[in-house]
């Protein structure tokens, strides 16, 4: 029998989970909610983008995919680059809130978001 835990990739909630599986010998499979990326990445793109357009759209669905692919590391290195362009400085701030989110949440998303299947017994 195994843990299933939703986590959001804080590195404290992480480190605290793996202790106490670890402690009571209990198998852990951690699941990333990457809800708050596409939030992130929705509100970076209208610096880039007219709301409600195609544009946004297709801007936000590839940078989200790539996240899932496994590579959040280079969608935030690239919202940097992007932010430092010619964007009015109000708009900097929220593309830059991306970039700036912990460095540890984009290796958890990183390492975590690889397509995995986990098989669990009902009970």
């Amino acid at each position: 029998m195994g843990w299933v835990a939703l986590v959001d990739g804080n590195k404290t909630q992480i480190r605290i989970l793996r202790k106490l599986a670890r402690k009571r010998r209990i198998k852990l499979h951690l699941i990333v909610d990457v809800i708050h990326v596409s939030q992130y990445l929705w509100s970076a793109g209208l610096a880039f983008n007219p709301e409600g357009s195609p544009e946004l759209e297709t801007w936000v669905s590839h940078r989200f995919l790539e996240v899932l692919r496994g590579h959040a590391s280079n969608v935030a290195a690239g919202l940097g680059r992007s932010a430092k362009g010619d964007l009015p400085h109000c708009q900097q701030d929220i593309v830059v809130g991306f970039v700036r989110c912990d460095p540890a949440h984009r290796r958890c998303h990183d390492a975590v978001s690889r397509p995995k299947v986990i098989h669990l017994p009902l009970d």
